[in-house]
């Protein structure tokens, strides 16, 4: 199985954090001789005993990697340090800072449209593809135009619009991604192509047997991958330390900091002056407007030749 699998959940797996602890459950106190009874049983009552430091990071990998099987990434999301969610909630703001609302309602509409567009024009779609070469495209070696479905390229085209209406400007300039993360079709798609995927893809258990000795704090996880039945499992050693009480990989810690750092000062760099500003205010409304007249082409060839005459009227206003 190819490391971008490991990578996808591994790296949300990264994410998690356990919330361990027994706190005693107390019930509200009746007469007196109830009560007595209940201080009894309490005083007789065994704690739960503690987990230990690579039974808590294997526990907290267990969560995350349930959630992702799940499509909950708002939830793999809250399982990370309290202070990185902060951190990435500056870095949306610090962008959103250079994007005003008409701007980004402008983007998403324009996002959703496009979405919409795939989705009800898939059949069409489907049989364009087949034949790039009548679009004038080359596709991608890695792109395989008779494995593609219609319903996969609907599916596509819904996720696409779900997720431009999923986020508004105002979580937006607030740096809330949560409304992002959970949003209903990722999580459904996520859910539905992990469960296509064999009951073991991805498994995680203890790496006492790891290469190299641990620091103290640190803890080896193995972790088993495998894409289909037929494939043989691969397997790779992570290493977790914690964080602010939740476990993440030790070489996202001890890289987050320069990763934040850079991706402020890529916020500081990142301008849209005012001739962009101009272009966006002109073709974002005719773009969306064509997207959704696309939608009523009746077969493919119809769609193509709609396609290619707005291509060429948006075209000409470009060099206006």
């Amino acid at each position: 199985m190819k490391k971008t699998w490991l990578a996808m959940l591994a790296g949300a797996a990264v994410c998690a954090g356990l919330v361990t602890g027994c706190g005693k459950a107390g019930a509200p106190a009746g007469a007196d001789g109830e009560a007595a009874a209940d201080g009894a049983a309490a005083a007789l009552q065994v704690p739960a005993r503690a987990l230990s430091p690579k039974e808590e990071a294997k526990a907290s990998v267990d969560a995350a990697i349930s959630a992702v099987k799940a499509g909950r990434l708002d939830e793999v999301y809250g399982m990370l340090p309290e202070s990185y969610q902060r951190d990435i909630s500056e870095v949306v703001r610090a962008y959103a800072a250079k994007i005003d609302r008409p701007l980004y309602e402008q983007g998403a509409n324009l996002l959703a449209a496009a979405g919409d567009l795939i989705a009800a024009q898939a059949p069409n779609l489907m049989e364009l593809i087949g034949n790039p070469a009548a679009l004038g495209l080359e596709l991608p070696d890695t792109v395989d135009a008779d494995a593609v479905t219609a319903d996969q390229i609907r599916q596509a085209g819904e996720w696409i619009s779900g997720v431009a209406k999923s986020l508004s400007y105002d979580d937006f300039a607030a740096g809330n991604i949560r409304p992002l993360l959970s949003n209903p079709v990722t999580a459904g798609l996520l859910a539905e192509g992990i469960a296509q995927l064999p009951s073991d893809a991805i498994a995680c258990a203890f790496a006492d047997d790891a290469a190299s000795p641990q620091a103290e704090g640190i803890v080896p996880l193995r972790f088993t991958t495998r894409a289909s039945e037929e494939d043989e499992p691969e397997t790779e050693d992570l290493s977790f330390v914690k964080v602010e009480g939740r476990w993440v990989p030790l070489e996202m810690s001890q890289g987050w900091t320069d990763t934040v750092r850079t991706a402020l000062a890529g916020a500081q760099e990142f301008e849209i002056d005012a001739s962009a500003r101009q272009m966006a205010d002109t073709l974002a409304p005719v773009l969306t407007r064509t997207l959704e007249s696309l939608k009523s082409a009746q077969s493919a060839q119809e769609l193509q030749a709609q396609a290619m005459g707005a291509m060429m009227t948006i075209g000409m206003m470009m060099q206006q």
